[in-house]
């Protein structure tokens, strides 16, 4: 990641650390907001004991998305795209 990528994901990250969940379902997909992604969209290759049908998808700098898992109160980020189109076709 640069370092504007950087600043970003983590200006984001406080952002919506203050928030519940139920408060960021509220907020847009391409603001502070999250939404779903099917496995066969992403492009690496994909851990056994991380599959699922399904991944959340956060945006970090600008439009470029961070992919993880939700469990419980906690995301686990598993991928952060740098460029379009590294993670999966837009």
């Amino acid at each position: 990641m640069t370092p504007e990528q950087c600043f970003a994901f983590l200006e984001k990250w406080a952002k919506r650390s203050q928030l519940k969940w139920s408060e960021l379902a509220t907020h847009s997909r391409h603001g502070l907001g999250s939404e779903k992604i099917p496995s066969h969209k992403i492009k690496p290759s994909i851990p056994e004991p991380l599959r699922q049908d399904d991944y959340k998808v956060l945006r970090h700098e600008s439009n470029l998305p961070m992919v993880g898992i939700q469990a419980g109160d906690i995301l686990y980020v598993l991928w952060i795209e740098c460029n379009y189109g590294d993670l999966y076709d837009h």
